[in-house]
């Protein structure tokens, strides 16, 4: 590596203080906990998308019944006198990152690729960076031509779609201390918290048969499942056997093990993850690579048992953190009692956005 001279590092830094950060992140509270380091920091303004615009202009340009009665001319002048009232601050010829996060609020925009058009125009000197999510290459690959042609540098966290896009890769980033637990959580073994989602992938009958093995070989296990619908409650209860559970207050308890169909906010969670030694990932076989309960594993040192075997590729895998799986019946006890192998390795959100924006302006 080329050592910088003085007056060299002088100007990095002199320009690196003197930019303007703007971040579009998730609105989610979960997602949004994953940035909060961003959220939290004065170098960046932090900004949810949607929130660019205010009830009633957001009601007339996203309403479907309007959107029919409106010319698109008069909803489009509407919409960028909006974004020209909101960056009225920002200084047209000075220095600007925009980054860009996972959040299908932007990418199922029906005016995402005018917003991006504006401000490469109305900001000459701006660069913009994108940090991909997976499965928005999967459900809006129609788009991937435009971002590459309009965004100076832009990451994905899923392998895949890094090897078939040609997407630079970097991996799922977690706050990290940021937030403080909330609630007392509770002791288990193994730990999953996740929803229903992907209807493809049949999460909640693979769940409940490896929360069923690992009950049944002695390990207490605490799992969730938010967005269950009855019949995804009466699958779980299937599989378990009606003799062999106990319905409590809001959950099932299967031996010492326990079995909710609920939502627990971040930090609520987090209390359960600083008291779990093992969490559990799920990943749909081929769809994506990893999530990010791999960084929430790593910046917790907590070991993770996952069914995604390209944790392997990660620069800060070690056979003692991390143990893969395809069946219940493949886990690997011995991992339990191997002990953790500590690293330093920096999976922050703000860390992505820095390395982002580097890339960005050294094109």
């Amino acid at each position: 590596m080329d050592m910088m001279s003085k007056q060299e590092k002088k100007k990095t830094n002199q320009a690196y203080t003197d930019r303007h950060r703007v971040f579009f992140g998730p609105g989610s509270s979960v997602w949004k906990c994953l940035f909060m380091d961003v959220v939290e920091s004065p170098e960046y303004e932090y900004c949810e998308f949607r929130e660019l615009l205010n009830t009633r202009v957001k009601t007339i340009l996203f309403s479907p019944k309007l959107r029919n009665l409106m010319p698109h001319f008069v909803r489009r002048i509407l919409y960028r006198s909006v974004l020209k009232y909101h960056f009225l601050t920002l200084p047209r010829d000075a220095e600007i990152f925009f980054g860009f996060t996972n959040g299908f609020e932007m990418f199922g925009d029906p005016y995402f690729v005018d917003f991006i058009l504006y401000l490469k125009k109305e900001f000459p000197n701006a660069r913009l960076g994108l940090h991909y999510y997976e499965t928005l290459i999967h459900c809006y690959p129609e788009q991937l031509p435009f971002m590459k042609e309009n965004f100076d540098c832009i990451l994905t966290f899923d392998h895949y779609s890094s090897e078939n896009h040609q997407i630079e890769y970097y991996g799922p980033v977690c706050e990290n201390g940021t937030i403080e637990p909330a609630g007392e959580g509770e002791e288990s073994d193994v730990l999953y918290i996740g929803g229903v989602s992907n209807p493809r992938f049949r999460r909640v009958e693979f769940v409940t048969r490896v929360f069923k093995y690992l009950s049944d070989n002695e390990k207490k296990c605490f799992f969730s499942l938010y967005d269950a619908k009855e019949k995804d409650k009466e699958t779980v209860i299937s599989i378990l056997g009606k003799d062999r559970i106990r319905w409590e207050e809001d959950h099932l308890l299967y031996g010492k093990s326990k079995f909710y169909f609920k939502y627990f906010s971040y930090p609520v969670s987090l209390s359960y993850i600083h008291k779990a030694k093992v969490l559990l990932e799920v990943v749909p076989n081929g769809l994506i690579s990893c999530t990010s309960r791999l960084a929430q594993a790593t910046n917790a040192e907590k070991k993770l048992l996952t069914t995604s075997d390209t944790c392997r590729l990660e620069t800060y895998y070690h056979p003692n953190n991390m143990s893969m799986f395809q069946n219940p019946e493949d886990i690997d006890f011995a991992f339990f009692d191997t002990p953790y192998h500590h690293n330093s390795v920096d999976l922050t959100a703000i860390t992505m956005l820095r390395y982002m924006e580097k890339k960005a302006f050294d094109t």
